[in-house]
C-alpha cells in the first residue's frame, strides 16, 4: 500500500504519470536484508549490491527491508549505512531509508533550522503535497522535532513556520496547511477532472481575478490568498485555464504584476505545479545542477519522493527542456552517487 496519496498520481487532465520504480516482483523484504547486512559486514563493502537492492524498490518495500533488518539482526540500517559508506552516497542511500513524510517533514526542519530560512525547500514540500499529505507530513514533523531532542510540546510545523516566515507569504502557508479539504476520492478520480472540479467555485474565482485593477505589488495579497491557497490542483488548473481564455493574459502574468518576494514565489509554484507538474519538477532538477556547484540535497529528494510517481515524465520534460536529464546526471555526479541516481531513474551507468 502506498504511503502517498492517490491524488498525487493523476495529472490535472486525467492522465496517470509514469514511475521509473515500481512494485518488486515476488518481493522478499528478508532476502534483501540479508543482501545487504551482507554487503556491509563482510570483508569490505559491496556498493553494487546496496545500490541494486536500494534503487529499484519502492518506499514502502525499503521500510519493510529496514523492519526486517533491525529483526533480524538488532541493528538499524540507516545506521550501518552511515557507518560504511560516505559522502553524497551515503547521504542518499539513508534517504532511502526514510519514509516520504518523514523525509519532507525533515527537510521542513532543516530549511528553518539556525540562521536564515530556506524559502524555496518550504514551496517545493508544502506545494508538492495534497491535502491528506499534508496532515501525514505534521504528523511526520513531530517525530523529527522528538528525533533532534526537541520536547517542547507547544512546537509544530506550523509554530515553526509562524516564526521563521512572515507576511502573507507565511499566512498562505498556513493556510495551506490546515488543509481543510479532502483529497478526491479514488472513485472522483476514475470518473475524470469534470467529477473533481467545483465549476461554480472556480467561476467565481476567475471572474474576481479579472476584475483586478492593476495595482502596486501587496495590494490585493488577501485576494490572491483566499483564491489559490486552499484549492486542489484540478481547481487550480481549471482557474488558470478559464482566467487566460477570458483574459487573454496568463494568470502567472497577473500573479508577477500584483505580488512579490517569496509570496509571489509561492503562488507561482502553486500554479505551475497544477497546471505542469513535470516542468514544476523538471525546472527544480535543473536547478539543481545548473551552474558552479549541485544543490544535492535538492537533486536527492526530488529523485527519491517522486520516483514512483511521475519521475519518467518530470525526465520526459527535462530531456526536451534541457536536453538528457542521464547526461545531466553523469555530468554532476560522480562514482556510487551517480550509479544510485542512475538505478532510480531507471537508467544503468555506461
Amino acid at each position: 500500500m502506498s504511503t502517498r496519496s492517490p491524488s498525487q498520481y493523476i495529472s490535472n487532465k486525467g492522465e496517470r504519470f509514469r514511475p521509473t520504480i515500481t512494485p518488486t516482483p515476488n518481493f522478499n523484504a528478508k532476502n534483501d536484508a540479508a543482501i545487504l547486512c551482507k554487503s556491509m559486514r563482510c570483508w569490505g563493502t559491496d556498493e553494487d549490491q546496496i545500490i541494486r537492492i536500494l534503487g529499484r524498490r519502492t518506499s514502502d518495500e525499503r521500510q519493510q527491508i529496514k523492519e526486517t533488518y533491525k529483526k533480524e539482526y538488532n541493528r538499524e540500517l540507516a545506521s550501518d549505512l552511515n557507518g560504511d559508506l560516505s559522502g553524497h552516497f551515503r547521504d542518499l542511500c539513508i534517504l532511502l531509508t526514510e519514509s516520504p513524510m518523514y523525509l519532507m517533514a525533515k527537510s521542513l526542519y532543516y530549511a528553518m533550522k539556525g540562521c536564515g530560512t530556506n524559502e524555496n525547500t518550504i514551496i517545493e514540500i508544502i506545494v508538492g503535497c495534497t491535502n491528506d499529505e499534508l496532515k501525514k507530513v505534521k504528523e511526520a514533523y513531530i517525530y523529527v522535532l522528538r528525533d533532534k531532542g526537541i520536547k517542547d510540546p507547544s512546537r509544530t510545523l506550523e509554530s515553526d513556520i509562524h516564526a521563521e516566515t512572515k507576511g502573507f507569504f507565511c499566512k498562505a502557508l498556513l493556510k495551506i496547511l490546515q488543509a481543510s479539504a479532502p483529497d478526491p476520492t479514488p472513485e472522483k478520480l476514475k470518473q475524470g477532472p469534470n467529477a473533481i472540479v467545483n465549476l461554480p467555485e472556480v467561476q467565481k474565482i476567475v471572474e474576481q481575478l479579472s476584475k483586478l485593477e492593476l495595482k502596486k505589488p501587496g495590494a490585493n495579497d488577501k485576494i490572491f490568498m483566499d483564491a489559490l491557497t486552499d484549492k486542489n490542483v484540478w481547481d487550480l488548473a481549471s482557474i488558470a485555464y478559464l482566467y487566460e481564455q477570458k483574459n487573454k493574459k496568463s494568470l502567472s502574468k497577473l500573479i508577477e504584476e500584483q505580488t512579490d518576494g517569496d509570496y509571489e514565489a509561492l503562488l507561482q509554484a502553486l500554479i505551475q505545479h497544477a497546471t505542469n507538474r513535470p516542468k514544476f519538477y523538471s525546472d527544480l532538477l535543473f536547478k539543481s545542477m545548473d551552474g558552479s556547484g549541485t544543490r544535492d540535497f535538492l537533486l536527492m529528494r526530488i529523485m527519491v519522493l517522486r520516483s514512483e510517481i511521475d519521475l519518467k515524465n518530470i525526465q520526459d520534460q527535462f530531456d526536451h527542456d534541457h536536453q538528457s536529464l542521464e547526461k545531466w546526471i553523469k555530468g554532476d555526479t560522480s562514482g556510487d552517487y551517480e550509479k544510485l541516481l542512475l538505478t532510480i531513474l531507471g537508467v544503468a551507468k555506461n
